[in-house]
């Protein structure tokens, strides 16, 4: 079984097989027209009993403030256990950055350092019948070329499940690896979905279920990025498999 819940925008917990990520799912930034993960769900991160604490991994795309704050990391570190961090490519710049990184060496906790250079790919085991496989890959928007994403894979006990995140979709070279991988779950943004050359992507992909994701809550969407999702979803939609929006708060899809 898969288990999907939303946090906010591109942020999700995945639980696959009993495995669970935190994917892009720790941000509170107001620097883009997207939703903050909410300031209870933080909390609840850190406190309590729930789905959200001690996950096996926390994993990060990139380095944008939408899907990626070094101090709620550190917040989260600080009060749950996990398997390993998988972070983005850091800027080095920043002080919150520094003091993460101190933090790590310190409390001992391991991760490895992603964000691979475009149209390189490397394979990572996580744990017993867990991999990850990294594709480097350019950010999508004309505004982002100089920015890098990495495209995620996962393979957990036989299922396989990739996170597109904002990597761009118009240069089909760079996907060529997944040509021989029978997807069960793939994640795409509403712009990959929109685009001629994503919808071609998709369907040589030929995946089971299509989770279109990466959208601002009700009432805060002040790109309509909903209204877009929504109108492909009725005319392209068919054209797939099982097509889903994730788009509300703590929004959850399970998956056989």
């Amino acid at each position: 079984m898969t288990r999907i819940l939303l946090t906010a925008n591109a942020g999700v917990l995945l639980e696959v097989v009993g495995v669970r990520f935190l994917i892009d799912a720790l941000h509170h930034s107001d620097q883009y027209p997207f939703s903050k993960v909410p300031l209870d769900l933080l909390e609840r991160m850190n406190h309590g009993d729930n789905s959200f604490r001690n996950v096996d991994f926390l994993l990060f795309t990139h380095n944008h403030p939408d899907h990626y704050s070094p101090k709620l990391l550190m917040d989260y570190l600080q009060h749950n256990c996990v398997h390993r961090v998988l972070l983005p490519k850091q800027s080095g710049e920043e002080i919150q950055e520094q003091k993460l990184a101190a933090y790590l060496e310190q409390a001992h906790v391991p991760y490895w350092q992603l964000g691979l250079p475009r149209g390189q790919h490397h394979s990572y085991q996580l744990m017993s019948d867990v991999y990850l496989t990294v594709l480097g890959m350019q950010h999508t928007g004309r505004m982002f070329t100089n920015l890098d994403c990495d495209c995620i894979l996962l393979t957990v006990k036989g299922k396989q499940i990739l996170v597109t995140s904002d990597c761009d979709y118009e240069n089909s070279d760079n996907y060529l690896l997944l040509n021989s991988v029978q997807l069960d779950t793939v994640f795409i943004n509403p712009i990959f979905f929109h685009s001629k050359q994503g919808r071609s992507l998709l369907k040589k992909w030929n995946c089971k279920n299509v989770i279109l994701y990466h959208m601002p809550f009700e009432n805060e969407d002040k790109i309509s990025l909903r209204i877009l999702a929504h109108q492909d979803y009725i005319k392209f939609g068919h054209e797939f498999g099982n097509v889903q929006l994730l788009c509300n708060p703590e929004q959850e899809i399970i998956l056989p």
